[in-house]
């Protein structure tokens, strides 16, 4: 994320995030434009890094991008499968896949959710 708040998305198009702080040393960010779909940018300014997206103060997704700046996994809350659920997207071999959140997923995230205001 860049010093005011810009972070690069697929195709170089600048958005504008604000940092609401920090959870787990994991920096929360919401979407600074109001009246737009909010979602994390497809690449992170920062190597190895992860955000937590809210929504209106609701926990929307925790993202973990990887040395090449770019996504590696991302836990959601949405709608999965026709219903809304917290699932899990990847990225294997460049392409994008999903999965459902897991009991192992909850032992090892289930901590930052929680304090991020997902509520099991």
């Amino acid at each position: 994320m860049g010093g005011r708040g810009a972070m690069m998305d697929r195709g170089f198009v600048s958005y504008e995030y604000r940092s609401v702080g920090t959870i787990e040393g994991v920096k929360v960010l919401e979407y600074a434009t109001k009246g737009k779909a909010p979602n994390l940018p497809f690449a992170s300014n920062t190597p190895g890094t992860s955000y937590i997206l809210k929504n209106g103060g609701d926990f929307k997704m925790l993202r973990m991008y990887n040395d090449n700046r770019f996504p590696a996994m991302e836990i959601e809350y949405g709608t999965h499968r026709g219903r809304k659920s917290l699932h899990v997207h990847y990225w294997e071999g460049g392409n994008r896949k999903t999965r459902d959140f897991t009991g192992e997923d909850k032992k090892k995230y289930g901590k930052i959710l929680k304090a991020a205001g997902y509520k099991f």
